[in-house]
């Protein structure tokens, strides 16, 4: 199946701080690595090909919609955080090289890995959203609900960084046994 992708360079320069002088080179296939390695490992590989038809063949659902506005900024700010290297140091016959500035001092490693940290966290706040929508209605996600044997399932244990940390707020509070899927105590998730 080919790959259709849920943005283009359009949206991803208006979303993310991306400049508009970058070249679209940079930017289509690291979309699509996104897309491919953060999209669908958090939706698996059933609903992510799903997803992928519908969206092309402009058939979606409003749960669909809703879902693939949810993605679109958590690809934007994932694509943006593939470019960031590429932008920083090209690869060229001579080697890997350090783009001189064009105007004002050149970044160093360490800015260009800060702000792929920021990226890094506002794509991960989108992917909890996603996560957090499944959740709430995965009886609308056939392919969520039960993906495939083979391939790529949904990552229902995804682990984001955060600079907050709460020792076992949940299981204090509540006092009770969770689920392993949401960490809800009455199990109404219950999808796994």
């Amino acid at each position: 199946m080919a790959l259709i992708l849920f943005i283009g360079e359009e949206y991803l320069k208006q979303t993310t701080p991306i400049a508009e002088n970058i070249d679209v080179k940079f930017i289509g296939a690291q979309i699509a690595f996104a897309q491919d390695s953060h999209i669908q490992n958090i939706i698996g590989e059933k609903m992510y090909q799903s997803l992928q038809l519908a969206y092309s063949a402009q058939t979606l659902d409003q749960y669909q919609t809703a879902i693939v506005q949810l993605i679109k900024p958590a690809l934007a700010y994932r694509a943006a955080e593939a470019i960031l290297p590429f932008i920083h140091i090209q690869i060229k016959n001579k080697g890997t090289l350090n783009l001189d500035a064009e105007a004002g001092k050149q970044s160093s490693i360490s800015d260009m890995k800060y702000l792929m940290q920021i990226l890094k966290d506002r794509a991960e706040f989108y992917e909890q959203r996603i996560q957090d929508y499944l959740v709430l209605n995965g009886i609308h996600f056939p392919d969520y609900i039960n993906p495939v044997m083979v391939g790529i399932r949904p990552d229902i244990k995804a682990s984001f960084t955060s600079d907050l940390y709460f020792k076992d707020y949940q299981k204090n509070w509540f006092n009770n046994s969770l689920c392993v899927y949401c960490n809800c105590v009455d199990c109404i998730c219950n999808i796994y």
